[in-house]
């Protein structure tokens, strides 16, 4: 059921191969929209924000505003 479902993902063009070369993925990376964090401080750090298509792990002390910047992305 797996190997079907990756299958049709990769078919329909949302899942890429599992070989890229590096140009290929360069040209994939030009193409990701980044999504301000609603700080210019916080999108500076990230290189321009929050990038899609990729996980971010957000980290730190109680009361930081982890989950804050979660709720602005919901």
């Amino acid at each position: 059921m797996v190997t079907k479902a990756k299958n049709a993902l990769v078919n329909s063009g949302i899942l890429v191969k599992d070989f890229s070369t590096a140009e290929a993925l360069l040209e994939r990376r030009k193409n990701l929209i980044k999504c301000s964090t609603g700080s210019s401080r916080l999108d500076s750090f990230l290189k321009g924000g929050v990038e899609t298509q990729a996980m971010t792990e957000i980290a730190g002390e109680f009361g930081s505003g982890k989950s804050q910047l979660c709720y602005t992305y919901v």
